[in-house]
């Protein structure tokens, strides 16, 4: 992971979240530009997304957000 306090790195709980909501399901068609967020692809064509990388952009996003000094500019 990259380089964040502990209490951002993701928990096993957070992790068998963002399992069970299947934010891991990608779909068939994959840009080239997606191919560093694929972990690999399903016998059926679907891709799967490598969860710490969203989990990455998840924490990515709350920094912004909180970084947001009005809550109304959001």
């Amino acid at each position: 992971m990259s380089k964040v306090p502990a209490a951002l790195n993701p928990t096993e709980e957070d992790i068998s979240l963002l399992l069970a909501a299947q934010t891991h399901i990608g779909t068939k068609n994959a840009d080239k530009q997606m191919a560093p967020y694929i972990y690999k692809r399903r016998a059926d064509g679907i891709h799967l997304l490598n969860i710490g990388k969203t989990w990455e952009k998840i924490v990515l996003a709350a920094r912004i957000l909180a970084a947001i000094e009005n809550p109304a500019d959001i």
